[in-house]
């Protein structure tokens, strides 16, 4: 196999990982936490970096798949310029990404 050919493929199992640890996590927490470490490990093997949307919804600290309203909550604070916080309702941890205007064209 050619190297673009594996890495496809290891995107491909990456994000199918990733689906699979959504609905799981309600019946067996346990388990989606193992697909997400198993889909990194499958990315960093690979030298591949995830999507960054992607690892958006990944708790970095307790590799929670973040599920808004179940486990993490989502909020915009104003302060500073406006910044989108993700809090992981397992561990705790803290996301903050900045949310830069849109320029518009005149």
């Amino acid at each position: 196999m050619r190297d673009k050919e594996i890495k496809e493929l290891a995107m491909e199992r990456f994000r199918n990982l990733l689906d699979m640890a959504s609905p799981v996590f309600s019946r067996d927490p346990e388990r989606a936490r193992r697909y997400v470490e198993i889909a990194l490990n499958i990315a960093e093997k690979v030298n591949l970096r995830p999507p960054s949307i992607e690892k958006l919804w990944i708790c970095k600290r307790c590799l929670t798949p973040i599920i808004p309203g179940k486990t993490g909550r989502v909020r915009i604070r104003p302060e500073h310029g406006s910044k989108l916080v993700i809090t992981c309702l397992e561990c705790g941890g803290i996301k903050r990404i900045p949310l830069s205007k849109r320029k518009i064209n005149k």
